[in-house]
């Protein structure tokens, strides 16, 4: 009979380098049971889609520096740019006449991102949405890990440069 060893601390260096989606997906499963068991584990990756799938707390590091840290939610909201995306089908004229909205782009597919005065809601806009035409989706935009780590990093580097 086969018995395996389960350690309480488990490192990892780009664990998804290589793999199919397949065994990415079964990786990706071993992971989460292992840590819903109690493991610790770390692992250095340069898939942040991987990183916000998976972990509670990060540290980014550019040029052996580090330059966030911290639990993933909050990193997160502390990057929050009160952006929203919504799929509108209609006459988009009534957004310019919202005054909690800073700007808006029309994207591909009836699709329009949203950027809101900070500490503004949302709700404004989807009420207008529905008496203008058809709302088909709300999202609220989270910052991606990518664009924290980019917009971080920039900063650090003008920092660096006065």
């Amino acid at each position: 009979m086969l018995q395996f060893y389960h350690p309480d601390f488990i490192i990892l260096d780009e664990p998804f380098t290589g793999l199919d989606p397949i065994n990415t997906e079964i990786l990706k499963e071993m992971i989460l049971q292992e840590n819903k068991r109690g493991a610790t584990i770390v692992f250095s990756t340069h898939m942040m889609e991987k990183v916000e799938q998976l972990c509670e707390d990060i540290i980014l590091i550019n040029k052996g520096n580090p330059v966030i840290m911290g639990n993933l939610k909050e990193v997160k909201q502390k990057f929050k740019k009160n952006q929203i995306m919504i799929n509108y089908q209609g006459n988009d004229e009534f957004l310019k006449d919202i005054p909690e909205i800073i700007s808006y782009t029309k994207e591909k597919d009836d699709r329009y991102s949203i950027k809101l005065k900070e500490g503004e809601s949302p709700h404004q806009v989807v009420e207008k949405a529905f008496q203008n035409g058809r709302l088909n989706e709300f999202t609220i935009v989270e910052p991606t890990l990518s664009s924290i780590f980019i917009e971080s990093v920039k900063q650090q580097e003008k920092g660096d440069s006065k």
